[in-house]
């Protein structure tokens, strides 16, 4: 008989182990989870910062071929009004 209490000693030992090892298991699962969801936070932080430059140089460069186009539209005029004085 003492020899079937030690069996059931071992395996509750047995079981407590096991029941760290997939408490810990499951913890690392959910660390992995938080870590890759903070990695696409930064990615997505990454990607709009990307994004921002772009429209900021887009809007300088809009602003330039404006300027350029009044330039060309006064000149035309000035063309036009030449031509029909002349």
């Amino acid at each position: 008989m003492v020899l079937g209490l030690h069996v059931f000693d071992a395996l509750e030992a047995l079981v407590r182990a096991l029941e760290l090892l997939f408490a810990a298991a499951d913890f690392v699962v959910k660390l992995c989870f938080v870590l890759s969801k903070l990695f696409q936070s930064f990615l997505h932080f990454i990607h709009l910062t990307g994004l921002s430059i772009d429209n900021v140089s887009d809007a300088f460069f809009d602003i330039s071929l404006l300027g350029i186009r009044i330039k060309i539209t006064a000149n035309s005029i000035e063309e036009v009004k030449s031509f029909i004085a002349g």
